[in-house]
Formats: C-alpha cells, structure tokens, sequence
C-alpha cells in the first residue's frame, strides 16, 4: 500500500486531472459527436457538449492504478472501465437495451463473486436466506446502475451525489472501528469523489458540459463495488448503505412504479422524476441540486449515524429516510404524465 502522503496527492490529482480532461472533451465535442441537443424529454435548452464523465473515469482508473489495488479492487477497477466503455458507446450511438442490461448484470455478478461472503442481513431479527440476499443484490446492482442514469438529468445533481455518496461511505467506514481490511477501497473512492468534484466545476449549474452515459455508468458501478467491498469485510452495515442512497433510489424507483401502473412504458424517457418537475416549477436547476445536497447533509447524513451507533433501531433509520422521501417525490408529482410529448426511446437512455 503506499504511504498516505503519495495516496493524498493521487487523489487531489484526481479532481485536476478530471477537470482537465472533461475542459478537452468540451472543446472538441463536436468533433467527437457528443454534443446533446434539446428535445421533448430534455432539461436544458441549447445544444450542450456531452460525454464529459469519462473524464471521471479516466482520473479515478489512473488513480486505482497509482493506489496498488487489492484482488477484489482490481474487479471493482475492472468492471467500472467496461461500465465505462459501455455508457461512451451509448453515448456515440444506441446501443440495444438487453445488451446493455446482459452486460451490466454480467458487471454486478462479476463483482458479487468478486466479494466473497457476505454478511448476513438481519431485519428486526430475521435473517435474510444467503440465496435471497444474493439475488437481491443482484437486481439491486442492475437497478442502481440504470436509475443513477435516469437521475442524471439536470445540472450538478449527479457529480454531487457521487460526492457526497462516496464521502458518507468512506466517513461511516472509517467511524465504524472496525479493522479495515479494504483501505485501498476507500482511498479509491476518495479518488472518484475528487474527480467527480473536479468533473462538479463545469458541470455546476448552468453546465458547460453533461456527464453522458460513460460518467453515469462508471460511477453507478464504481460507488456500488466500493459500497459491496465495505459490507464484504464487514466494515459497513447494509443500513447505512440503503439510507445514504436514498434520495436517488426513492426518486427512481417512485417514478418507476407510477409509470408502471399508468400502464405507460418504464424504461421510455420523460421528465417526470420528482427533481425534473420541481427543476420546471423552481425555474432553474440550481434550487434543486442545492435541495438535494442539503438532504443528503441534513437528514439522510445523520440518519445513517444514528443507525451505525444504534443497530437496534437501524431499520427504523432505514424507514425514516425513505418515508419521507417517498412522500416528497409523491407530493411533486413523480410519474405523472407530462403535458409535452414524450420521446420513446430505451432502458438507460440519458436525460441531460
């Protein structure tokens, strides 16, 4: 492992190196053929370079190189680079939606395995079949990757998150006084952090440039292999993993079964997350990403404390974060149909 010094300066690295590379991918857009224009389903209104987050993943895979990975670092390194090629070639062209939802079971099951034994999830004292946790996991990790896509759809909303879902994970890993057996784990996900904040300076509202599907996917992968490593060496709870994602996931998954029960298309795009409709009824995408952020420090931050020093109410936690969550994304209308047209298209694509 190298000292904490050099692991220190590869991490600041990572957000310049980031910030560098997404101020090129900006310049030269229209050469690459990334740059978004508006439609129906969009949140912005002039045509704006995309593809940006591999910006993201080149800092963060260089720093994982820099930082010596362990085994099963070096399958969360690897399954976030194909996550990576995936979402930039969804980016240049659609790519069929079972081939992206084969490849990116493939990842999760790659890294699951990777994992080894988990620890069992106990609720209110049953425990949960290993079998059921594993397939569990499984739909989890494949949902996750898709909704932090579907999330991605206004400024800043998704580089911040990112932010401040890798920092509650390292901060809660390093409280838990356990004996941590993946240091190199969060050092990694302190580097895509710094990278996803140096990505944050052009992506802050107004965005001069959108993360695309490459950055969505590769930190969807990267934050849950770094969250799976710390549960694997027990370093974490399940509980405090659940509550620190659960502004994405109730927002996402809201929408989701609304949509289903209208009977219209899941997967097809739309502006109808609860963050698009109050980004449309705030006027601007500013209010809501700063929303955001200020329920990730204000409630789900100290939800997830309570729960780490209190086990016997972590579930309790659990349900005082998404209830409230789930209440808020009904109140402003997630999954109801909008007025405009919408666009079919499919599983996973962008809503920049």
């Amino acid at each position: 492992m190298p000292s904490y010094v050099f692991s220190i300066l590869v991490v600041l690295s990572a957000a310049g190196f980031a910030w560098l590379m997404a101020a090129l991918v900006q310049r030269n857009a229209v050469r690459l053929r990334l740059v978004q224009v508006p439609n129906e389903r969009s949140s912005h209104r002039t045509p704006t370079p995309s593809g940006g987050g591999i910006a993201i993943a080149m800092a963060s895979l260089f720093a994982g190189l820099a930082l010596l990975p362990s085994s099963f670092a070096l399958a969360a390194w690897g399954a976030s680079l194909v996550a990576a090629l995936l979402g930039l070639a969804d980016d240049r062209m659609d790519l069929p939606a079972l081939f992206r939802l084969g490849v990116q079971f493939v990842l999760v099951m790659v890294l699951l395995g990777a994992a080894g034994n988990l620890p069992p999830l106990t609720i209110s004292g049953l425990i949960v079949p290993q079998a059921l946790l594993y397939v569990g996991l499984a739909l989890a990790g494949v949902w996750w990757i898709n909704l932090f896509n579907f999330m991605d759809g206004i400024d800043g909303i998704a580089a911040s998150e990112s932010v401040l879902l890798l920092a509650g994970l390292i901060f809660f890993a390093l409280g838990s006084g356990q004996d941590s057996g993946a240091v190199w784990l969060m050092w990694w996900g302190a580097a895509v952090a710094s990278a996803s904040l140096g990505f944050l300076v052009l992506n802050w509202p107004p965005a001069k440039i959108f993360m695309g599907d490459a950055g969505s996917n590769f930190l969807a992968t990267a934050i849950f292999a770094i969250a799976l490593g710390l549960l694997s060496a027990n370093i974490l709870d399940y509980s405090v993993v659940l509550i620190l994602a659960a502004l994405f996931v109730a927002d996402a998954t809201v929408t989701l079964i609304q949509r289903a029960f209208r009977g219209e298309r899941v997967f097809s795009a739309h502006r109808s997350h609860a963050y698009q409709r109050l980004a449309r009824r705030w006027n601007g995408h500013l209010p809501v990403t700063l929303a955001c952020i200020a329920v990730n420090l204000t409630w789900l931050y100290p939800l997830a404390l309570w729960a780490q020093r209190d086990p016997a109410i972590a579930w309790l936690a659990v349900l005082m974060a998404y209830v409230p969550m789930v209440f808020i994304c009904l109140i402003a209308g997630a999954g109801k149909p909008d007025s405009e047209t919408h666009v079919a298209t499919d599983l996973a694509t962008h809503e920049e």
